[in-house]
């Protein structure tokens, strides 16, 4: 009762309501400050207490906020207050309704800044789009102005080009009808001197062109020279008798720098040799006489007056002996190439070579069964063939340990070595040489089937630096031959193991580390499948391969050939002879490789719409469909369409193609120089005639077991004028009288034909040829 007293004694209810109600509406700046100071007011002054006593008389509300202050605390019984429960209720109560009016406040503030936001984007928008539009406006303006100047100008551009072409194109015309009928009035004239002579005057006279003013007569002799030589030796000797200026051409020193008599083997004496070197031995520099067959010891021996002479090839030189090339190599001690494959030279003509060679780079000796390794001794303690770089012992299957050691001793900066064709070759001859040679690049071994992984590894050991390795037909080699190459060579560029038919795999993934890899050949290496080709594919090699021979290896399917469409950009030749599984859409891929230059699918799976895919690539140049019997014209002619640059195809064997589809090649492929149509049945005497008018630069044709007759050969007499190859072998519709009128009207054609079908006789009988006569007319 004490304290209630005490509050209603100082009217502390009061004086609080005055307090909040103060502090509510003046809003001071420092609540606690005003309410300090109001109640030191009080308890100093002790005025009468009003609510609104501490506000403003400006401000003071008309309504009293609190009503009934807190009266309602002091009336009563103490008994009869709240309890703190009833307290905490009220507490509870009221702060949730300020917390939902708080919420709501804070929701519809919420929404007017939502709303406010989405009203000023609005405009932003509007206004952008007025922007936008007055901008185009503007430059629309000016761009019909600039497109109405252009077209203007264009107008008068192409009024000034017009009037220029005109004017171009009447000088032109004018300048041919000039032309023309200069040339009219010299046919002219020359068939007036044709009557004037009568039938038996001279034709000379009268020629088209006055002498020495011929189209090749006017040219520099540099390029004159280069034209003759490039006919061939044979071909420029008859050019001798065409005119007196051709005849000087001819005879030009610089057309016998390089002189090839192989052309000439069957006719060419020491005479005739003779009188060249006394004309053109001070400046010949390369001679060939493979083959010559009439040449003698005495003949060969004047070889030695060319003392310029740098390449000399005597191979199939059966005459020469070890007399003959002591007198060459002693008269020509500045001798680069040298080739006396298939010569009769014995151990003195290699101690000649140890003596009298010093300046060697190239040697072949291959075939050369007669040397032994007493000969090779000389080369190894002599003080020639020290700069040899090129040697190939081809054949030799004299060859011993010794031998191969003297060899590899003998030439210090070898880096080519040619083994082919040595069956007796053995792991010890290998060790022998490589243990004195360690500077080799390129090794080709084909034909060693002796040799084993021992061997390969001795060679990796001390041939580091090798970029080409050619191991073929070796059953006995396996995997770990490649996994020797692959760790110790890394410079490797070329690798053949074609018939090696223990490689699988594994060996191909060894070749993983191979960065420069570009030619990989692993023909009939039957074990091989997709992972092992994948292998190489996605190694760092991949992108760079050019060459891959895969023939017979049947385990590949069209999945390889994806891979090879996505990672092979830079192939060029791809040969997938007999891969079986190899179907159409497989070759459509190929189809999308523009880098592809060679395809070969003889034997695979292949249909029209495969080979019709492949006109998808216009760079393909050569392309091999034999044996593909599921292939006919229709697939052909949709091929050859966009193949331009075609120049060679291989048809034989495909019996569906008929004369329709060589009527389509010969009219699209004017580039051709080599076509197979062996065992085509359908094909006729027609497609000749196709061939011989469209494709004037084709050199190859076989027509063996084709349904041709002589009609076929009397077209090509004809037409085929570069025409070099001919194969008719089982063709019993040509007869021997159409061959022979073949050969008599274009004898630099080689006719493969049965000699069963027809009686002996030499077609090629080159007594019965002026050519003798030729070489004897010049002035040497």
């Amino acid at each position: 009762m004490a304290v209630r007293d005490y509050v209603k004694d100082r009217q502390i209810g009061e004086a609080y309501e005055a307090l909040l109600t103060g502090v509510a509406i003046m809003i001071p700046e420092d609540p606690w400050l005003f309410m300090k100071d109001k109640l030191l007011f009080l308890i100093r002054e002790k005025p009468q207490i009003q609510w609104d006593m501490f506000v403003d008389p400006d401000k003071r509300p008309k309504k009293q906020f609190m009503y009934g202050s807190f009266q309602y605390l002091l009336d009563g019984e103490e008994n009869e207050q709240p309890s703190p429960e009833m307290y905490e209720k009220v507490y509870l109560y009221r702060s949730k309704k300020l917390f939902q009016l708080c919420m709501k406040g804070w929701l519809l503030f919420h929404e007017r800044a939502k709303s406010k936001k989405q009203q000023e984007m609005i405009r932003n928008m509007t206004a952008t789009a007025h922007f936008k539009k007055t901008f185009l406006s503007k430059h629309l303006q000016e761009w019909k102005v600039l497109v109405n100047s252009y077209k203007s100008r264009r107008k008068e551009a192409i009024a000034i080009i017009s009037k220029v072409n005109i004017s171009c194109v009447c000088k032109r015309v004018f300048g041919a009808w000039h032309e023309s009928t200069v040339i009219a009035v010299r046919t002219s004239k020359w068939f007036k001197n044709r009557e004037k002579q009568g039938e038996e005057g001279n034709d000379q006279a009268a020629w088209y062109y006055p002498e020495g003013e011929d189209p090749i007569s006017l040219l520099p002799i540099e390029l004159s020279t280069k034209i003759f030589t490039s006919m061939g030796l044979k071909t420029a000797l008859k050019c001798t008798g065409v005119c007196r200026s051709w005849k000087e051409i001819i005879e030009h020193p610089l057309m016998w720098n390089r002189v090839n008599f192989s052309d000439l083997k069957e006719c060419l004496t020491d005479n005739q040799l003779t009188k060249l070197f006394k004309r053109c031995r001070p400046f010949l520099g390369h001679l060939n006489l493979r083959g010559c067959s009439l040449l003698t010891p005495q003949g060969l021996s004047t070889i030695g007056e060319c003392q310029n002479l740098q390449d000399l090839n005597l191979s199939d030189v059966l005459s020469l002996n070890d007399q003959a090339l002591n007198s060459i190599l002693v008269g020509c001690p500045g001798l680069l190439y040298l080739n006396l494959s298939y010569c009769s030279i014995t151990d003195s003509s290699l101690m000649i070579l140890s003596r009298y060679c010093t300046n060697l780079r190239y040697l072949s000796l291959a075939f050369c069964n007669q040397f032994t390794s007493k000969g090779l001794h000389y080369i190894y303690v002599g003080k020639g063939c020290r700069k040899l770089t090129y040697l190939d012992l081809s054949g030799c299957t004299q060859l011993a340990p010794e031998g191969m050691r003297f060899i590899g001793g003998a030439f210090p900066v070898l880096n080519t070595i040619i083994l082919d064709d040595i069956s007796q070759l053995s792991d010890e001859m290998i060790v022998a040489f490589v243990s004195h040679c360690h500077t080799l690049r390129h090794v080709s071994i084909r034909g060693g089937s002796m040799l084993s992984d021992k061997a390969v590894k001795a060679l990796v050991i001390q041939s580091k630096k090798l970029k080409v390795f050619i191991l073929e037909n070796n059953p006995v080699v396996t995997d770990t031959t490649l996994k020797a190459l692959g760790k110790g060579c890394r410079n490797l560029e070329i690798i053949n193991v074609a018939g090696c038919s223990k490689i699988s795999d594994y060996g191909l993934k060894a070749l993983n580390p191979l960065k420069s890899l570009i030619s990989l050949n692993v023909a009939d290496c039957i074990r091989i499948s997709e992972a092992g080709i994948r292998y190489v594919i996605e190694s760092p090699s991949g992108p760079c391969i050019r060459e891959l021979t895969l023939t017979n290896c049947c385990k590949l399917t069209d999945l390889t050939l994806l891979r090879f469409s996505q990672r092979c950009k830079s192939l060029t030749y791809l040969n997938l002879s007999y891969c079986e599984h190899i179907t159409d859409a497989g070759v459509e891929l190929l189809g999308q490789m523009p880098s592809l230059v060679h395809i070969d699918l003889r034997g695979c799976f292949v249909t029209d719409a495969g080979v019709a895919a492949l006109q998808n690539n216009p760079h393909l140049k050569f392309i091999s469909l034999a044996e593909c019997s599921e292939v006919t014209d229709s697939g052909i002619e949709k091929m050859i369409t966009s193949l331009k640059d075609l120049q060679c195809l291989d048809l034989s064997e495909c019996e569906e193609i008929s004369d329709t589809c060589i009527r389509e090649l010969a009219f699209h492929c004017h580039l051709l120089l080599s076509v197979n149509l062996a065992g085509c049945v359908q094909i006729t005497d027609i497609s000749s005639k196709y061939l011989a008018q469209g494709c004037s630069q084709l050199a190859l044709l076989d027509f063996s077991r084709c349904s041709v007759g002589d009609n076929a050969l009397k077209y090509l007499r004809k037409g085929a004028h570069n025409l070099k190859w001919l194969d008719i072998l089982g063709c019993p519709k040509v007869t021997r009288d159409a061959v022979q009128r073949l050969s008599k009207k274009a004898s630099s054609i080689k006719i493969n034909y049965s000699t069963d079908q027809y009686p002996s006789q030499n077609l090629f009988d080159f007594s019965t040829l002026p050519v003798q006569s030729l070489i004897g007319r010049m002035n040497f």
